[in-house]
C-alpha cells in the first residue's frame, strides 16, 4: 500500500521541446529500505537504458530528470522503476 493508505503508485512524464529531456514526477511510491532509492529505466522491445536513480521521500514522492542524448525519450515504450536492494550496487 502507498504511504497515504489508498491508491496506486502514479507518475507523470513531462517532456522538453527537444524530447531528449524529460522530468519524471512520481507519487504514492513505497518508501524503500536503505538506501531509499529506485533505479529508473527506459524500455522498448527488450532494450533497457538506465537513467539513474530516483530518491523517494517518506511520503512516497520523487522526481528525476531524464536525458537521452542519442534520440528522443518518446521513442521508448515505458519508463519503469526498480527498487535498489541492500545487495544492489546500482
Amino acid at each position: 500500500m502507498p504511504p497515504g493508505g489508498s491508491g496506486y503508485s502514479q507518475g507523470v512524464l513531462l517532456f522538453a521541446e527537444d524530447s531528449r529531456h524529460a522530468v519524471l514526477l512520481i507519487a504514492n511510491m513505497t518508501y524503500p529500505e536503505a538506501p531509499g532509492k529506485y533505479q529508473a529505466w527506459l524500455w522498448r522491445s527488450g532494450q533497457l537504458v538506465r537513467m539513474g536513480e530516483v530518491d523517494v521521500n517518506r511520503l512516497g514522492w520523487g522526481i528525476k530528470t531524464l536525458y537521452h542524448p542519442q534520440e528522443s525519450v518518446l521513442r521508448f515504450d515505458k519508463v519503469f522503476l526498480r527498487k535498489l536492494g541492500p545487495n544492489t550496487n546500482g
